[in-house]
Order: structure tokens, then C-alpha cells, then sequence
């Protein structure tokens, strides 16, 4: 089995530091690897613990690009294989024969589970992310939202490795998501400057204010972005497509949301594109157009998001069903969403 690096960067990770450590030592002790942090200036004992645990640190002053502070880690590794992970990654299985590249050409993507809140509730949003490479093929590029990039400028090749984290980034205080969105607004405005018609930093403009809760802002960059590149065959296209829509119903835009219908036929298998649409359905009062459309969530059977081919679709059908005055139809539709706590409090209004 190779040997291979976990590079990690980090700046005052005391919250996290020690679970993140004691997660990697549960799932890669059968493994030979090594664990080098890029510490950017930490005040409180991040450092301390992460020597603890018997990883190598190195220090650099914080410059406004996370590629520099990545590639810098990396270049510090006695190993050629590196997998990126951050202090609020917590790994929760690792099969290494299934994980390290085969071809060094390729990049690995481990699954990562980002847990967030919203409307008070906690989410989950589950995707695939680039993460393991080898340093003489590859390195990262871009200062904000950096992306692992094939040193001979051809397009990258994937595979899906059997790593998966929990992501606990976005779960947090109003107040430490703001320091967060603030100094990643800074940065991806700098990068759009230079490049006004990149549509991936337009995404990442509309997810970060998206984020920060400013809908309007969300809305421009978003339409931006989806203006430079309409291929819905990539997921931060698709993603930018279901978000637009939620956030143009946040501003009371129901119907400006039902025009991304334009997008059916493309994003029919799309189960998170899917409940989008049956909730601007439901807010314009097309009811039975909602119905279906949540039906055809559900029958999708798979998802980034969790909930959208389950207690979502059903308890919005639920609410159909309650507005054309079928009680018991409603129950029965509540009862199936399990613990969803807004169903849970409709069943005790209803009983």
C-alpha cells in the first residue's frame, strides 16, 4: 500500500483540531502516512494540540490565496500522494485500496457530507469533492475556493475514492458564518476583477451571499453565472439553477422562480431541481402541477440534498392535500416524513 501525505491548513482550529485528528487516527490506522498542517497564524492552542498527535507543522503567513497555503503544505510532505482535509472535516470511513490514485494522473474525490442550518433546522448536502492527488501531476490553483488542477493544463480525471467526511464548516453562529462569507466576499470580488466572465466565481459569489441570507445579491450573481454557461452536465450549473430559484422565492418571486421550468428537460433526473419547482408550484397555487412534481421527487429516488426525495416532497404534499380538504390524506402524508419537525407540529395541530 503507498504511503501518502494528509496536508491540512489551518488558523485557530482549537474547536475542531482535536476530533479531527482523533478521526483520522480511528480510520487510517492501518495505513502508513503522515499528517503536515500549514498553521497561517493561530493565537489560541491549535498548535499545540496538532504537535500532540504527532503532526508536522509548518508556519506561514496568512496572503489571501488558499492555493499558495495548500500547495505550500503539500510541499512540505515526504510523500508524493496527498489527501487535502480540513480541521472541520471529520473522516467517518476510509477504504485506502479503493481511496489513493491507481494512475497519478488522476484526482480523487472523496464524499463529503456538509452539515449547515437552515430556518433553524439541520441540513445536509452531499456531494463529491476533488481532494487526492499526486503533488508532481497536480496542484491547486485559484485563491479562493482553490481547485486541484493537472500540472500539464489538460482537463482532469476523476475518480470517486471510498473516503467520506462530515463537513461542519457552514454549522455555526450567525456571528462565526460572517467572519467566514465576509473574508470570502473579499476574496472572490478580488478574483472576479480580474476575471468579470469566470461563471464558476459568479457561483461561488451567489453561494456565499446565499449564505449570508442577502437573497438580492444571490439573485445577480447567480443569473451572471448561469448567463456565462448554461451546461447542466456540471453540478455547480445545476446547483446554481435550484438555488436561484429558492432565492427568488425568498423575495417573494414565485412566479420569476417557475421560468427556471425552461430547465425541465435537463434537470428531470434532479431530484433537488425537482422540489425547487414543486415549491414555486405550490407558492403560486398550481397545486396539482405541484403534486406531480413532487411525486416525480420522489420517485427520482437520489439526492444531494438530504430530505428532497423524502419528508420534503411529502410534507408539501401533505399541505396540498390539507388545502383541498383532505384531512386524513394530510396525516397519512405527515406521518411519513418521521421526525420532520415542521410535519411533526402539523400532526399535533391536526389531532
Amino acid at each position: 500500500m503507498q504511503p501518502f501525505t494528509i496536508a491540512v491548513i489551518m488558523k485557530d482550529e482549537e474547536k475542531h483540531i482535536d476530533n479531527f485528528l482523533n478521526a483520522i487516527e480511528k480510520h487510517f490506522s492501518n495505513c502508513t502516512y503522515e499528517i503536515v498542517i500549514n498553521d497561517t497564524g493561530s493565537t489560541d492552542d491549535s498548535v499545540k494540540i496538532a504537535l500532540s498527535h504527532g503532526a508536522k507543522v509548518v508556519t506561514s503567513k496568512w496572503c489571501d490565496d488558499f492555493s499558495y497555503s495548500r500547495n505550500l503544505a503539500a510541499d512540505n510532505a515526504s510523500y508524493d500522494t496527498v489527501i487535502v482535509l480540513d480541521c472541520d472535516e471529520y473522516v467517518t470511513s476510509f477504504n485506502a485500496d479503493n481511496s489513493l490514485p491507481k494512475d497519478p494522473d488522476t484526482i480523487g474525490r472523496l464524499f463529503i457530507s456538509n452539515h449547515y442550518i437552515d430556518s433553524d433546522d439541520d441540513c445536509l448536502y452531499s456531494t463529491f469533492l476533488p481532494r487526492i492527488y499526486n503533488r508532481k501531476h497536480s496542484h491547486f490553483e485559484g485563491a479562493v475556493h482553490e481547485q486541484i488542477v493537472p500540472l500539464t493544463g489538460q482537463k482532469p480525471v476523476y475518480y470517486d475514492a471510498a473516503l467520506s467526511v462530515d463537513h461542519f464548516g457552514y454549522f455555526g453562529t450567525p456571528e462565526e458564518l460572517s467572519v467566514k462569507t465576509e473574508k470570502y466576499e473579499r476574496l472572490l470580488l478580488r478574483s472576479l476583477s480580474a476575471n468579470p466572465d469566470d461563471p464558476y466565481i459568479n457561483f461561488q459569489l451567489g453561494q456565499n451571499y446565499n449564505m449570508k441570507r442577502d437573497p438580492e445579491n444571490a439573485i445577480k450573481y447567480y443569473k451572471k453565472g448561469l448567463d456565462l454557461n448554461h451546461d447542466t452536465s456540471l453540478e455547480y450549473v445545476r446547483m446554481m439553477i435550484t438555488s436561484l430559484g429558492y432565492n427568488l422565492m425568498r423575495i417573494q418571486k414565485p412566479e420569476e422562480a417557475l421560468t427556471l421550468t425552461s430547465w425541465y428537460e435537463s434537470l428531470k433526473n434532479d431530484s433537488d431541481y425537482l422540489c425547487m419547482i414543486g415549491l414555486a408550484y405550490l407558492r403560486t397555487g398550481m397545486l396539482m402541477q405541484a403534486m406531480q412534481t413532487f411525486l416525480s421527487a420522489i420517485s427520482v429516488g437520489n439526492s444531494k440534498s438530504d430530505g428532497v426525495t423524502t419528508y420534503i416532497p411529502l410534507y408539501n404534499m401533505g399541505l396540498i392535500n390539507e388545502m383541498l380538504g383532505n384531512k386524513e390524506g394530510a396525516i397519512s402524508l405527515y406521518k411519513q416524513c418521521g421526525d420532520y419537525k415542521p410535519a411533526l407540529s402539523k400532526l399535533k395541530e391536526l389531532s
